[in-house]
Order: C-alpha cells, then sequence, then structure tokens
C-alpha cells in the first residue's frame, strides 16, 4: 500500500512558489549587478551604496516593497538597511537581502562585507 498523498495527489496550487521566486530574485540581481559594474564611479562608499540601491529598488518594488539605506559601519564593513512596504515580514525577505542585495554590494562595493536588517 503506497503513502496517501495529500490532495488526492494533486499538486497544491503554489507548491513551488517559493522555490520560483527565489530563483527569480537571483536571476534579477544577477543582472542588476552586472549592469552596476562599472569602473567610472567616482565619490563616498555611502554614494556607491546608494547607487546599487537605486539599481535594485526597481526590483523589490515589482513585488511591492523597498529599501533604504540606514547607515554605513566602516569599521565591520556592515550596511544597515531598512525594509520596506511589502518586504515588511515577507519570508523571501532574508533570501531577497542576502542573495540580491548583499551579493550585490559586496561583489561591487569591496569596503562592504554584510549587509543587516534592521527594524
Amino acid at each position: 500500500m503506497s503513502p496517501k498523498r495529500l490532495n488526492g495527489g494533486r499538486r497544491s496550487a503554489g507548491a513551488t512558489d517559493g522555490l520560483e521566486g527565489s530563483l527569480a530574485h537571483v536571476v534579477l540581481f544577477t543582472v542588476i549587478y552586472f549592469c552596476y559594474m562599472s569602473d567610472d564611479f567616482e565619490g563616498s562608499i555611502e554614494e556607491a551604496i546608494e547607487r546599487a540601491l537605486e539599481q535594485v529598488r526597481p526590483a523589490m518594488r515589482m513585488d511591492g516593497g523597498g529599501i533604504e539605506l540606514v547607515k554605513f559601519d566602516p569599521e565591520t564593513g556592515a550596511v544597515h538597511v531598512r525594509l520596506q512596504g511589502a518586504c515588511v515580514g515577507c519570508p523571501m525577505s532574508h533570501v531577497t537581502l542576502k542573495m540580491g542585495v548583499e551579493a550585490v554590494l559586496c561583489d561591487a562595493i569591496p569596503a562592504v562585507k554584510e549587509v543587516i536588517c534592521v527594524d
């Protein structure tokens, strides 16, 4: 006797939405990363961070969210950000923050070591 399947063996709606959403965010932020990379930018680290965040914001807005730079700690290399809109409380926000925003910032700006979300 085989194990009983939930929903009579039918796949529930949205069963892979989390995974597909994660992959979509990774692809999107990879594209943003390559669009952002340029050697002609001069300015402070905060300006470079803000410039990178400007590239990330449209993708976050597409899902009803946003991101705000709170501060940069040059001693630790930590960028403190505040998530906004639909990103607040979203179960995918950690993936977006770490695999998207943090990956872009760390790769583009050597002084950035991590991104921390503050309330």
